[in-house]
C-alpha cells in the first residue's frame, strides 16, 4: 500500500540520516599493555627512531605537512608505483622493508595504530613496503603477506638508519 511505502520511506531517510550524525571512528589505545618499544625524536617533517637511527617521514605520500599535522590524503599506488615514487623522490628516501615499516606501528592502538603524536594526521590506510608483497596495514596494526602488486595502498617512505640494528620487537 502507498502507506506503508511512505513510512518504509521515511523509516530509510531516518536511519540514513542517523549514520550520517554519528561521530567518524577516533583513534582508541588500549592503557593495560606496555607503550612501543620505539622511542622517536621528531625534527619538522621527519620522525627518527632513536634506537635504529630510522628517518621515516611524518606523512604519508600524498599528504602535505602544516608545520604540525599531515594534511590530505595518501596517495594510493600500485607496489611499482611506490618504489618509482620512492626513487624520484631523492634525497636518500625509499620504500622500506617490512621490518622497517613494522616499526612504525604501536599495536596498543587502532584506526590509526601508530603514535598519532608521532605521526599527526596518520590514517589508517595500508601501507606497501619494499618486501615483494608484503604491506602493513595501519589500521588495525597487521603486517600481510601475498599481496596482489596491483592493490592500491598508502605509501610512508624512510631513509638512513644504522647498518646493525635490530627490528625484533619487544613482547
Amino acid at each position: 500500500s502507498v502507506m506503508k511505502s511512505m513510512r518504509r520511506a521515511a523509516a530509510l531517510a531516518a536511519a540514513v540520516l542517523a549514520t550520517a550524525l554519528l561521530p567518524v571512528a577516533a583513534q582508541v589505545c588500549r592503557t593495560d599493555i606496555p607503550e612501543s618499544a620505539s622511542a622517536w625524536s621528531v625534527n619538522g617533517q621527519v620522525a627518527t627512531n632513536t634506537a635504529t637511527g630510522l628517518d621515516v617521514a611524518r606523512c604519508a605520500v600524498g599528504q602535505s605537512w602544516s608545520g604540525t599535522t599531515c594534511t590530505g590524503t595518501p596517495t594510493l599506488l600500485t607496489w611499482s608505483q611506490a618504489l618509482q615514487a620512492a626513487a624520484s623522490t631523492g634525497g636518500g628516501w625509499r620504500l622500506p622493508n617490512a621490518k622497517e615499516l613494522e616499526s612504525v606501528l604501536d599495536r596498543r592502538c587502532v584506526s590509526p595504530a601508530v603514535d598519532t603524536t608521532i605521526f599527526p594526521g596518520a590514517t589508517a590506510d595500508r601501507f606497501w613496503s619494499s618486501t615483494p608483497g608484503w604491506m602493513i596495514d595501519q589500521g588495525d596494526g597487521t603486517v600481510v603477506g601475498a599481496q596482489a602488486a596491483t592493490s592500491l595502498y598508502a605509501v610512508r617512505l624512510v631513509r638512513s638508519g644504522f647498518s646493525n640494528a635490530s627490528y625484533q620487537r619487544v613482547v
